[in-house]
């Protein structure tokens, strides 16, 4: 087996020979359930009134069924279908703070896909999974495994070489940007600031703390100090 999980009623009349119908599962068996008003379960002599009354292998009500607020009704079977044979490479949860997720890894032919099987967060007690893929298919996926990491390293070089060449790049405009400006380092120098243009002493050029751009300082007359980009910088008074 390989997935096995509940489906609907609907499912099952749609494609009945490929599901099993489960009559017995532990706490969920099949069958008409008596509520305490009900006849019949008054007329019970199994010795557990205070427990609503089941009757296996009945699946309808009957004349004298209670149908007030807690009213006979019928349990259905369990609709289970399995899927995915021979294909589940992995079993899996993930776990948080209040439910857990079960899932199966599933090899397609093509690529490995996540299918969650079941859950805590509602009643998936039926269902389960087994890893059932023969060596065949674990073959397959160690070569997909194995072409996957492989394209991942080579994307990752290419990133990485991406980015050298963009710091180099960005280095090379900064080198260049304030070689421009080293020229007019300790003179009086226009800059704008807040859409204004002021004048002061070009006493600084440097980075900035992200490396990314260059900046300048510049000390007006009032002794205030201008901190700015260096293509804030307009020109020499």
């Amino acid at each position: 087996m390989a997935i096995t999980r509940m489906v609907s009623k609907e499912e099952y009349l749609a494609d009945s020979e490929n599901i099993r119908v489960v009559h017995d599962y532990s706490g969920h068996e099949s069958g008409l359930i008596h509520c305490k008003d009900c006849v019949h379960f008054k007329a019970r002599t199994d010795g557990y009134p205070s427990e609503n009354f089941l009757e296996k292998d009945k699946h309808s009500l009957t004349p004298e069924c209670s149908s007030g607020w807690d009213k006979c009704r019928v349990r259905e079977p369990l609709y289970m279908k399995t899927t995915h044979v021979g294909q589940v490479i992995e079993i899996g949860e993930r776990n948080y703070y209040d439910d857990s997720d079960f899932f199966a890894r599933v090899w397609d032919g093509e690529k490995i896909c996540e299918i969650e099987y079941a859950t805590t967060r509602g009643w998936t007690y039926p269902n389960n999974a087994w890893v059932d893929a023969g060596p065949e298919v674990i073959a397959e996926v160690k070569v997909y495994r194995e072409t996957k990491a492989q394209e991942f390293r080579v994307a990752e070089k290419a990133k990485a070489e991406k980015i050298a060449a963009e710091q180099a790049a960005k280095r090379a405009q900064h080198n260049a940007e304030k070689e421009k400006i080293s020229a007019m380092k300790n003179k009086s120098v226009r800059v704008m600031c807040k859409k204004k243009e002021e004048v002061g002493n070009l006493f600084w050029i440097g980075l900035s703390k992200t490396g990314d751009t260059l900046r300048v300082g510049v000390k007006k007359p009032t002794g205030e100090v201008i901190w700015a980009n260096a293509n804030m910088i307009v020109g020499l008074v």
